[in-house]
């Protein structure tokens, strides 16, 4: 039978080891509450985020053949940069005819400007004669049309000047549009035509980012919504760059879900229903710029979201 003593050392052994595992429990479950109170409670946080960006969709405003392409996929421009020029020997073909029209109805005005003279000569010549009774009344009336004619005929010359110099105008505008510019500053994300294709008035030849404009399009499920406000604080990585950390805010709350953009939107009012957690988009902007940071971040980029909602 083992001593007093010894039993009493076995005993306080014992209840350390308990008090040491106890303690050790709750400060584990402690440190969690104060992680989870200090870097989950306050956050609304989503992995369904990506950079987004203003597209444009660079296109010629006339039909015709491609003749060159100037830039190419990933080239940054400069608003007013040309892009591509489109094939114009059609269109220099008929401006040549334009000018020799122009000139052929300068020449028609000479010659009606002149008949008109004689005809105004003529007319008062009648005039006299009728009232000294020389001639008929049937020859001033026939005088006095020969007038009117003579001024209808110049006028219609001058409406023809006036058509083929608008339409001068017209075939000049369109060939100032076979050279297609940048509309603003960005990159070529896409190139969709090469040289010697027809394409199309408004059929998209170049996809253009601007990268001034870039934003973080996030899908919150509609559970974690309810704390998000307006102007909310946005802490986020990009997973390009996963050593490096972007502030924002909640610039747009969506209007709605993103299932009811879809192209068959879900209609609940069928018998099989099934409740799916909705997510709705909100719009991020960011705090600083890439160019700031000197990084490249690109539409479509992979990003991680946290909302600071308390």
């Amino acid at each position: 039978m083992d001593p007093p003593h010894d039993r009493v050392s076995d005993f306080l052994r014992e209840k350390g080891k308990f008090w040491l595992v106890t303690g050790g429990i709750l400060l584990l479950i402690i440190a969690s509450i104060a992680w989870w109170r200090f870097h989950i409670y306050p956050y609304a946080s989503t992995d369904d985020a990506n950079i987004d960006g203003v597209e444009i969709s660079v296109s010629p405003e006339t039909g015709g053949r491609i003749a060159q392409l100037l830039v190419d996929e990933g080239d940054a421009v400069k608003a007013g940069d040309p892009l591509f020029i489109l094939e114009d020997m059609i269109l220099q073909a008929q401006k040549e005819k334009a000018r020799a029209s122009i000139a052929n109805a300068g020449d028609q005005v000479n010659l009606q400007r002149i008949k008109m003279e004689l005809s105004w000569q003529d007319f008062q010549r009648a005039k006299k004669e009728f009232e000294s009774g020389v001639i008929s009344s049937e020859a001033m009336d026939h005088a006095q049309k020969g007038l009117e004619a003579a001024r209808a005929e110049l006028q219609a010359t001058y409406s023809f000047m006036a058509i083929q110099s608008a339409q001068l105008r017209l075939i000049e505008t369109q060939l100032s549009k076979c050279t297609v510019v940048a509309p603003c500053d960005g990159v070529i994300a896409k190139r969709w035509h090469f040289p010697g294709d027809v394409v199309r008035e408004g059929q998209a030849v170049f996809s253009l980012f601007d990268l001034a404009q870039i934003w973080v399009t996030a899908n919150l499920e509609e559970t974690k919504l309810g704390s998000v406000r307006l102007g909310n604080a946005v802490y986020m990585t990009v997973d390009a760059y996963p050593k490096q950390s972007f502030e924002g805010s909640v610039a747009v709350i969506g209007a709605g879900a993103a299932s009811q953009f879809s192209l068959i939107p879900p209609n609940n009012t069928s018998g099989n229903f099934t409740k799916v957690t909705q997510r709705v988009p909100i719009r991020i902007s960011f705090a600083t710029t890439a160019e700031e940071k000197n990084l490249y971040l690109r539409p479509g980029m992979s990003v991680e979201i946290k909302i600071k909602v308390h």
